[in-house]
């Protein structure tokens, strides 16, 4: 069985480190929509396991930083990444686990299973691009 959920609910963290400045980035908003599977495996006694398999993350992740806050070097670094306005400097960084990214490939790791009301779906997700690792939860 195959499912696609979209999740607001996204913490980003190493946004500095791709973007190539040493200073704190506001994520104003994101979005990912989570394209997952569920395998049961069943015996003719009964079922065996229930298996969940995420198989694609695509994220749109929305950042801003006020200018008064940077040097102008980072002004130039941010500047190129995104859309320069009056205070701030912004712009919006898409992702999609099956592309590299720098030349590197993404990890996903799945935490996510049933919750107490028996429902299996994923609830949030953390992205990391220093480790470059995507984790479902």
């Amino acid at each position: 069985m195959n499912f696609s959920t979209n999740i607001n609910d996204v913490k980003v963290y190493g946004l500095s480190k791709i973007l190539g400045v040493q200073i704190d980035i506001d994520v104003e908003s994101a979005l990912c929509r989570i394209d997952w599977e569920v395998e049961i495996e069943a015996r003719e006694w009964g079922v065996k396991s229930i298996s969940v398999y995420v198989t694609k993350v695509i994220c749109s992740i929305d950042w801003e930083v006020y200018k008064d806050s940077l040097t102008d070097d980072e002004k130039r670094k941010l500047i190129v990444a995104g859309r320069e306005y009056k205070d701030t400097i912004n712009a919006t960084i898409d992702i999609c686990s099956d592309e590299k990214r720098e030349g590197k490939e993404w990890t996903i790791e799945t935490n996510f299973g049933s919750d107490k009301n028996e429902a299996i779906c994923p609830n949030e997700i953390e992205i990391d691009f220093e480790t470059m690792t995507i984790t479902i939860l």
